[in-house]
């Protein structure tokens, strides 16, 4: 699989993104809090993300930034967890990954979390769509 970071996997929708901190579910994987829920299907992918840091933490545009590209690395280089096995489905999964830590972790711990975050969305909807057949 290509790994690269398109334009149509990026959650933009304002209205998507507050129902997603809203109302979707949650877990935390340290040092991340991530959010997830379906949304009707409109995307090539069938996954949307967004990532998220807090300001109030992170005061430095520089520091967020950082910390941003670390997560958007991550996911990245390991979307290939999460989008073969939920390819089937008819919904798009909207993703938040929000950054609670208050202080900055290096790569490979960010790496770790989320490795751990995508197996755990990927069995959640694999038990989903295996309960619904």
């Amino acid at each position: 699989m290509h790994a690269s970071f398109r334009k149509y996997e990026k959650l933009c929708s304002k209205k998507y993104i507050d129902n997603l901190f809203k109302f979707g579910e949650s877990f935390v994987v340290y040092p991340l809090r991530i959010y997830y829920n379906t949304a009707p299907y409109k995307s090539v992918t069938g996954t949307q993300v967004v990532f998220a840091i807090s300001h109030r933490n992170f005061r430095k545009a520089h520091q967020r930034n950082l910390i941003r590209r670390r997560m958007r690395e991550a996911y990245r280089e390991n979307k290939h967890i999460i989008s073969p096995p939920l390819q089937p489905l008819n919904f798009t999964l909207n993703i938040g990954f929000y950054y609670f830590s208050n202080k900055i972790e290096n790569y490979s711990c960010i790496e770790q979390a989320m490795k751990k975050a995508l197996h755990v969305i990927t069995d959640y909807y694999s038990n989903h769509i295996a309960k619904e057949k």
